[in-house]
């Protein structure tokens, strides 16, 4: 509504038509015939076919925009939403719940024990890691934060070797005997890598 034709407006180029639909570009938006969601004065068209705005998820809708309107989440701040991070391999999602590995570990809904930004069921899930005990904590985290011992340091704790038979206990005290002996808390006179006390019990 400036006095001028539309089409004077487009010749002389003091209205735009980013998208050659013959219409200016201001008048595209104001009738809603093209969006303009981050507010350029551009159509959202026009912004992704000249690279002002991604489109990563292919919904005809800039990024920045699914963002703003929550549409898209983007949990790890980097200004794309998630679902891309996930797609192109920049985040990973191990427990396929559709939210980037490192935002599980950051608000604490999965833990990482050992810090290397794999959450530990997942290190466990794959065999990567081993929880011997079934505490869903990884084994190397138990004895590093002194849950579990491991006397041997065999990177297994105490009671998995002992359950497993790795490790005999004949005087029931929980400890792995070849601990007993190398702390010296029993004696092994033969030695045969029994505890005395056990060869006298045994006769």
């Amino acid at each position: 509504l400036n006095g001028i034709p539309d089409e004077c407006d487009l010749l002389t180029g003091l209205c735009p038509d980013c998208n050659g639909n013959g219409v200016p570009d201001e008048c595209d938006i104001a009738d809603g015939t093209s969006q303009d969601c981050n507010l350029n004065g551009k159509p959202d068209e026009c912004d992704l076919f000249d690279g002002t705005s991604e489109d990563c998820n292919g919904n005809s809708v800039p990024d920045e925009c699914d963002l703003s309107t929550g549409a898209s989440p983007d949990c790890n701040g980097n200004s794309i939403p998630d679902e891309c991070d996930l797609t192109s391999g920049f985040s990973q999602d191990c427990n396929n719940n559709t939210i980037p590995d490192e935002c599980d570990i950051a608000n604490s809904t999965r833990s990482d024990c050992n810090g290397n930004g794999i959450p530990d069921s997942c290190e466990i899930a794959d065999g990567s890691q081993t929880d011997c005990n079934d505490n869903l904590i990884l084994d190397v985290c138990d004895i590093a934060n002194g849950t579990s011992q491991d006397c041997n340091l065999n990177l297994m704790p105490d009671e998995c070797d002992l359950a497993d038979g790795t490790s005999p206990d004949c005087n029931g005290n929980s400890i792995p005997d070849e601990c007993d002996i190398a702390s010296g808390f029993s004696q092994d006179c033969q030695p045969n890598g029994i505890p005395d006390e056990c060869d006298f019990a045994d006769g």
